[in-house]
């Protein structure tokens, strides 16, 4: 793994150890998040829960954060970042901030895709392709026949599966937007088809 990481630039590294950090740490991660009420150049202003002293210093509130990614392997490439935004002349600038916030929204991004691409069906995949299409959407009954093709075409699998749950998981994930009795496809749906491309990933799948 640390071999993987030393061969791609550290952008690319962020993503990787990202993924593997939300793996690794998902439930401490999701409880210093909740208590995350601002970051700037200052620090991280996190909330104060019932108990503690509202005298908590910006510094023990770092330190709590930063716990939630305690990993000998994370502390190396976090070195490995600083060091490259110091001999870019970024390190403790606003710059480096808005940069890290960048890199950060992009792996949030590409993690959610990478979870979505397991999960979705081919012909929720035609779905989004039709919608990607028709700039003003299609209508819930003309949709309905990608599930009836597929319903037919795998009878066990969609048994007891309605059509409003099936279109529910689109809306869920963001890539679609309902609006009365038609669906349209969101910024994230498209870019969702093009980081398929991108990736090689195929849109031809099961069900």
């Amino acid at each position: 793994m640390i071999e993987i990481i030393k061969a791609v630039n550290w952008p690319s590294a962020v993503i990787v150890l990202g993924i593997v950090a939300m793996v690794l740490f998902r439930r401490p991660l999701g409880m210093a998040i909740q208590r995350v009420r601002k970051v700037s150049k200052e620090g991280v202003e996190v909330s104060v829960e019932a108990g503690q002293k509202t005298e908590e210093t910006p510094r023990r509130n770092v330190d709590d954060l930063m716990k939630a990614f305690d990993s000998p392997l994370l502390l190396e490439q976090e070195k490995r970042i600083r060091n490259d935004l110091q001999s870019k002349g970024l390190q403790g600038s606003a710059d480096a901030v808005n940069v890290l916030i960048r890199h950060l929204a992009a792996f949030q991004i590409g993690y959610g895709f990478e979870v979505t691409y397991p999960l979705i069906w081919g012909s929720q995949l035609l779905i989004l392709q039709n919608l990607n299409s028709n700039p003003l959407g299609n209508t819930l009954t003309a949709l309905h026949a990608f599930y009836e093709i597929a319903a037919n075409q795998h009878p066990a699998v969609f048994a007891g599966y309605a059509f409003e749950n099936y279109i529910a998981f689109l809306e869920s994930t963001g890539l679609v937007s309902r609006t009365g009795d038609r669906l349209t496809i969101t910024l994230a749906g498209r870019e969702f088809l093009s980081y398929l491309a991108r990736t090689g990933k195929s849109t031809v799948k099961l069900f």
